[in-house]
């Protein structure tokens, strides 16, 4: 009776524990988001564009970094090419300001809420015209986030599945396959579901099948190996390490620039930091910034792959 009594304790810390881990990192870096070092572009010459950032730091001190490009077209094409999310260009009936909706909703708002409250002490009429807007599924821009929790978490149960129940007498060659048939499962489902039924992520199935699959590989493979390396506890961790504190320190719905610029670098290494923003780049602009992304995922599923095609030491035979 007290041996029981003593685990199910245990069992109701280490939940509390696990608990205060999400309540921790998702509230410790979301609850005063601030705009930190947007970038943003302006069409006009270099010494016109420190004047414009420095207006913008005076009213919010490193909120925004300012690049200054030739034209309106050059600056349009930043945007598109995920260099800046926003870009102030010279028009007929005064500034106007494009912004990418898809980028993320509080990135847009911040970048106009700053550059009309500019224009208005200077007593210009700002023009406001989204360039990228969100899908119409999807105008909150949480897609990505629900798509990555939809890889993360069955990709644990099916990692450690495979590792410690129904692929335990598999060989690393034959776990590997098992993993790759999961994720183009995976990614076809979350395709069919985000794409055609709802609408959420529109426009481009062959490049969202493709990084949901890699996504869904690297995160169920991580899960595989980390179980083989250490057990259940190390594979938990690793469940621990990418959904709680992967999702929060990629900035959620908000995006890294919204929260604490170490936390958010801390992150950058993880898959939901990779995985949601390559979401956003293939649907909405064309897959432009997808270098770094694809990096760190393969580096995931690369190791994690390594890990588990390596056969297992054999144990020196005892003496009799």
């Amino acid at each position: 009776m007290i041996r029981t009594t003593v685990k199910i304790a245990m069992s109701a810390v280490g939940a509390t524990l696990a608990g205060m881990l999400f309540v921790g990192v998702f509230v410790g870096a979301l609850h005063q988001p601030a705009p930190r070092q947007v970038p943003v572009g302006v069409a006009v010459p270099a010494a016109a564009a420190r004047q414009v950032g420095a207006d913008l730091a005076r009213h919010s001190p490193g909120a925004f970094t300012v690049t200054a490009y030739p034209d309106a077209a050059a600056a349009r094409q930043a945007i598109d090419d995920r260099d800046v999310d926003a870009a102030l260009v010279p028009g007929l009936g005064g500034p106007r300001l494009l912004v990418a909706g898809a980028a993320g909703p509080f990135a847009t708002q911040a970048v106009t809420g700053a550059f009309q409250a500019e224009a208005a002490a200077a007593g210009q009429n700002l023009t406001v015209t989204d360039i990228r807007p969100l899908p119409p599924g999807d105008q909150t821009g949480i897609a990505p986030l629900f798509v990555f929790l939809g890889l993360a978490l069955p990709g644990a149960v099916f990692g450690i599945m495979l590792a410690g129940v129904v692929g335990k007498r598999l060989n690393g060659p034959a776990k590997l396959a098992s993993l790759v048939g999961f994720a183009i499962l995976t990614a076809l489902a979350a395709t069919w579901i985000t794409d055609g039924m709802t609408g959420a992520l529109p426009g481009n199935p062959a490049g969202l099948i493709g990084i949901v699959a890699l996504t869904a590989f690297a995160v169920s493979t991580a899960y595989t190996a980390a179980y083989r390396l250490a057990g259940l506890p190390l594979a938990v961790a690793l469940l621990l390490l990418f959904v709680p504190v992967g999702i929060s320190a990629a900035g959620g719905v908000l995006g890294p620039a919204f929260i604490t610029s170490w936390y958010a670098q801390l992150g950058s290494g993880l898959p939901a930091s990779a995985a949601m923003p390559a979401i956003r780049d293939v649907v909405s602009f064309g897959g432009h910034a997808l270098a770094g992304p694809l990096l760190v995922l393969c580096l995931w599923a690369g190791v994690s792959a390594v890990v588990l095609a390596l056969p297992r030491p054999r144990l020196p035979r005892r003496q009799i």
